[in-house]
């Protein structure tokens, strides 16, 4: 059992990619760094949270 729902992580990783685009469009290259820094962050929450609840076991 996973701590969100399967669209969860379909709406974050969208999400990440629009912000990484918006900064992108901004400074170029920038959106590399949004998504360097924000997909591990998720990753690193998402596990805490799936052990946390147990699903990790």
């Amino acid at each position: 059992m996973n701590a969100f729902p399967i669209w969860v992580y379909v709406a974050v990783a969208a999400a990440i990619a629009l912000a990484a685009f918006a900064v992108g469009q901004i400074a170029s290259g920038a959106g590399v760094m949004v998504v360097a820094i924000a997909a591990p962050m998720w990753v690193v929450y998402s596990v805490r949270l799936q052990r946390k609840a147990g699903a990790g076991r």
